[in-house]
């Protein structure tokens, strides 16, 4: 329960809000969040410190939303919540001392260093075929033809989005947001180049504005877009609304996009109202309804098999961090060994795909040999042949599969993402990556032995440092008071070694639950103990 002039605090912070744009006062569920999430920050921060007085808003600071976010995290571990409750409570902290430092209850937002975790990927994004793309966004003549001023607005919007969505990369949200006044027409150049202006995307500030390129084609979809746009809505005698952006809610102009009313569009419109239709009139998969990311994603991968410097993509693409870029938008293999090939081959025919990687046998076993001694593993001759041989088969084999992990397993069993295992794990060499067929696959040896290691939070909970979770860990072992192995971004530790460290601490007996054994006295020496006890000679 918290303090009764805290509690008045948030009340009057809630009942002063005013949204920035509306003008309309904060709603019942919003108000809600708030109240749960200061009583669980209140709570937390109590228990971690409990001489601290929690008075108000301005008595809190940025470790208390660290200890709570551990705290969250480890009953996420224990599966009490989920990572969707988690983000809920950060984000609502940071909505509530935002509005506290507008009105003055605070002089700074203190939550603003704590990062709300992201939710899991629920799949890959999907490359659409050029026959996909080109269905998705054609334009049927005839039946433009039949229809009047209105259906021909409505029809040559939703191409015109597509059109501009895919050619300029853009997201659901930019290209909903876009207003006239963001498409520079003035800077158009010699080769049909027209510069729009992405203002407030993801992962930028309030204000901060980027520039995006329309090339012909989308440039042709959207002019004649605009000519049936005014003239019906001339007829009608509607203007289009004027758009504000998003984080700074300031008024930019009228919109490019909207409906027959004169009204923009919101991201989910265009997702429910233009792009799942288009994709099921194209006989598109039903899994491409809604994922209006996949146009963004196709464009991107074109840039990249374009032969387009990384960087240039990067800047393209709007990318924060280049390696978000090289994450998600790479060469296959197949395509990097034909372009190594023309420059650096003798005749242009590749070898065998078994014999790519390991050209002779002696060179393979002793490979097999070394990747497993890193794990302090020994392997027979007879282990290292099984190896062998499984790589010159089909990789769905039987032998193939009983003796590597697939990408997806591995990830599984390590409990990391394929970004962390390229990025980290494969960089750092704890893992030795094999093609076996034309599939990337990792002995099951090496991985199991990696298995076995504990992660920080899961080691944490063995020594009992709850509520530390990670920083105790991580202290202990960049003192080198406890053994353990950099591996990706973190550090693993050996149950034996955790064990180790119980016993050799000072009240090690007390935390494995072992009873004190008292001292005894005996009339033979003053100071003996249970073991002079019982040993005779003592």
């Amino acid at each position: 329960m918290i303090p009764e002039s805290l509690s008045a605090e948030l009340e009057q912070v809630i009942a002063a809000y005013r949204h920035a744009r509306s003008g309309e006062p904060m709603g019942l569920g919003t108000a809600g969040g708030y109240r749960d999430a200061l009583s669980k920050l209140y709570a937390e921060t109590a228990r971690v410190y409990p001489e601290r007085r929690l008075e108000g808003l301005r008595d809190f600071k940025p470790e208390d939303f660290r200890d709570l976010r551990r705290s969250l995290d480890l009953r996420q571990a224990a599966g009490e919540i989920k990572t969707r409750t988690i983000r809920a409570v950060l984000m609502n902290l940071k909505g509530l001392f935002k509005a506290a430092q507008v009105q003055g209850v605070t002089s700074e937002n203190v939550a603003t260093g704590v990062k709300a975790p992201v939710p899991a990927r629920q799949d890959e994004y999907r490359r659409l075929t050029v026959e996909e793309r080109d269905g998705l966004m054609a334009v049927d003549e005839k039946r433009l033809a039949s229809l009047d001023d209105k259906g021909k607005f409505l029809y040559l919007r939703d191409k015109a989005m597509l059109a501009v969505h895919f050619d300029a990369a853009l997201r659901a949200s930019e290209v909903a947001r876009l207003s006239e006044k963001d498409i520079l027409w003035v800077r158009q150049t010699a080769g049909g180049i027209v510069p729009i202006v992405i203002r407030e995307s993801k992962d930028r500030p309030a204000g901060f504005e980027d520039l995006a390129y329309l090339s012909p084609l989308g440039v042709g979809y959207l002019k004649r877009y605009l000519v049936a746009r005014d003239r019906y809505l001339g007829q009608a005698g509607v203007e289009p609304e004027r758009v504000y952006t998003r984080k700074s809610h300031q008024l930019v102009g009228k919109a490019v996009f909207c409906n027959e009313k004169g009204r923009s569009l919101t991201a989910n419109d265009y997702r429910a109202q233009v792009y799942a239709p288009m994709a099921e009139e194209a006989g598109l998969p039903s899994e491409y309804s809604g994922r209006t990311h996949y146009l963004r994603h196709t464009r991107i991968s074109e840039w990249v098999e374009s032969g387009m410097d990384a960087k240039r993509v990067q800047k393209l693409a709007r990318h924060m961090h280049i390696e978000e870029t090289l994450a998600y938008y790479t060469f296959k293999e197949k395509d990097l060994l034909e372009d190594y090939g023309r420059r650096f081959g003798a005749g242009g025919e590749k070898a065998p795909a078994a014999t790519q990687a390991w050209p002779e046998k002696a060179v393979r076993l002793e490979l097999f040999r070394h990747a497993l001694k890193l794990n302090g593993l020994e392997p027979d001759e007879a282990h290292l042949e099984r190896l062998d041989a499984a790589l010159q088969v089909n990789s769905r084999s039987k032998a193939a599969k009983d003796l590597f992990y697939t990408v997806a397993e591995t990830c599984g069993k390590l409990g990391i993402k394929r970004t962390q295992l390229y990025m980290g794990w494969i960089k750092a060499g704890h893992l030795h990556p094999l093609k076996v067929g034309s599939r990337t696959a990792f002995l099951k040896n090496e991985v199991d032995a990696l298995a076995a290691y504990l992660t920080a939070e899961e080691a944490s909970v063995v020594l009992g440092y709850r509520e530390k979770t990670p920083s105790m860990i991580s202290r202990l072992a960049a003192q080198g008071v406890l053994p353990s192995v950099e591996m990706g971004k973190g550090r693993r530790f050996k149950a034996q070694d955790l064990a180790r460290f119980l016993i050799d601490k000072k009240d090690g007996r007390t935390r494995l639950n072992f009873r004190q054994i008292p001292r005894l006295t005996c009339s033979v020496a003053s100071q003996s103990s249970v073991r002079s006890l019982g040993n005779p000679s003592a």
